[in-house]
């Protein structure tokens, strides 16, 4: 299956969000806490075997005081083309920089029928990427909100890239 998009609702600081999503590579970009890797779970709860999983997050956070009921649902269609959807938190953990401007070209060449759904904090990974492909994130008054990237970001200089954010 090709995702299309994610439909989040009441997931950890998530009360409702429609993520459209790339059919190659999406780039989950922002500060910390703004949702990236909420996101990514959520994907990959909604992907899960075991449906037990989500319940018992259910259950712990509504003991904490959190939303409760999460709805996690992803969009796609049937492709026979696509041979997976693969999840990364911060792409760019333990690359030396050089390495981390080849990552994602690298990935998707070597993987061209795998649609990727990556975050990252790095400016020389989004300098490699076009800004299509780019989802920023941001807190605004408690929810969490995406948007595309605020400027060019493919060949652009990796301190331009940081200071060209919209939120």
């Amino acid at each position: 299956m090709k995702l299309k998009a994610v439909q989040i609702e009441n997931y950890r600081a998530i009360k409702a969000l429609t993520l459209n999503l790339d059919p190659q590579l999406t780039v989950l970009h922002g500060a910390n806490g703004c949702g990236k890797t909420t996101i990514l779970t959520a994907i990959a709860l909604a992907f899960a075997p075991a449906a037990h999983t989500a319940g018992r997050r259910v259950e712990v956070d509504r003991h904490l005081g959190f939303l409760p009921y999460p709805k996690i649902q992803l969009v796609g269609d049937n492709s026979p083309q696509t041979e997976a959807v693969v999840l990364i938190d911060e792409v760019e953990l333990h690359l030396h920089p050089g390495w981390q401007q080849h990552i994602l070209p690298d990935l998707m060449s070597t993987f061209p029928n795998a649609q990727f759904v990556v975050s990252t904090h790095s400016p020389q990974v989004l300098s490699t990427i076009h800004p299509q492909h780019v989802v920023e994130l941001a807190t605004e008054n408690g929810n969490i909100i995406a948007d595309g990237a605020a400027a060019a970001t493919y060949g652009a200089q990796a301190g331009d890239v940081t200071s060209c954010t919209k939120f």
